[in-house]
């Protein structure tokens, strides 16, 4: 471990090597030489203190470095509240979730609440920032997630609709895959059907277009998935060809969906291996597959680099 530590020590200026030398020395007994290495304020510094058992210091090199020069350093400050949050500084947590830098801490402190309780204060919180903030989509989507993991889904969509149709802040597709992995895409796909069918969906048509066939399939309409898929744009197709073969798989076509994700223009060849050696095919999959030069050829004449 020396001998590494040796290899390193010259070189820290150069790019990912003090993240080199803190990756291979954790654990090892060697905190007190490594911080000797790392030029103070640096955020990998604070790392080393506190496996070291020098929360305090390093909770004072992350305080010391969020701001450089007339910039804020959103990295720092993540790395700040995540600190607090593993030491259980509650009330630290809220001051900076309530301060200059709530848009990136808030959601650790929500967390916090979440594990520790009460959970009522966090929602409180976040539904007055929400209110205060002229742009409060990041404390919707934390306020959504958390109503989604407490089962109140009507809620959750509460939430989420006034930002329906926005190209930027839009949380649709947050509340559908949030729904979906709620065990509840009948409801995201009642959500999306019914704007469709009041033409509310064009700000994000782009995901909800090739999207609407991984939601049909996970709402078990499967047929429906396949028929949608058929009707796309010829342009748009290629996109929705994995999830395609995702559906055919279900039904027991397997053929056919190796078929697919061998011809598609947006799939490669070794998703068409996967999917055969999960049906016990695996020597059939690697049969005539290209080689991984052949490969690199091809997407450099399809890609150009």
């Amino acid at each position: 471990m020396d001998k590494a530590i040796d290899l390193l020590a010259p070189r820290q200026d150069e790019d990912g090597m003090s993240y080199c030398l803190v990756r291979v020395t954790e654990g090892r007994g060697r905190d007190e030489r490594v911080l000797g290495l790392i030029r103070p304020g640096r955020r990998l510094r604070a790392r080393v203190l506190e496996r070291a058992g020098r929360v305090e210091e390093a909770v004072q090199t992350l305080r010391g470095s969020i701001v450089v020069g007339d910039t804020v350093m959103v990295g720092t400050v993540e790395d700040l509240a995540e600190l607090l949050l593993r030491h259980g500084r509650m009330e630290e947590l809220r001051e900076q979730a309530t301060g200059s830098y709530a848009r990136h801490t808030v959601k650790y402190y929500v967390r916090a609440l979440r594990e520790r309780g009460p959970e009522a204060e966090a929602e409180a919180l976040l539904r007055e920032l929400i209110a205060a903030e002229p742009y409060p989509e990041a404390y919707r989507w934390g306020l959504l997630e958390q109503l989604v993991l407490q089962g109140r889904f009507g809620d959750a969509e509460e939430v989420a609709r006034p930002t329906y149709g926005q190209l930027q802040n839009g949380l649709l597709e947050s509340l559908v895959h949030a729904l979906v992995q709620a065990g509840q895409a009948c409801m995201a796909l009642r959500i999306v059907e019914e704007l469709d069918a009041a033409e509310e969906l064009d700000a994000e048509s782009d995901w909800a277009l090739t999207n609407r066939v991984w939601l049909l399939g996970e709402a078990g309409r499967y047929e429906e998935a396949l028929a949608y898929a058929a009707a796309l744009p010829p342009e748009e197709r290629p996109y929705a060809d994995t999830v395609v073969a995702g559906v055919l798989e279900h039904l027991g076509r397997v053929d056919e969906a190796v078929e697919v994700l061998r011809t598609g223009d947006a799939t490669s060849p070794w998703e068409a291996v996967e999917l055969l050696a999960r049906h016990g095919r695996g020597a059939e999959g690697l049969t005539g597959m290209p080689s991984f030069a052949d490969e690199r050829e091809a997407h450099r004449r399809r890609f150009g680099w």
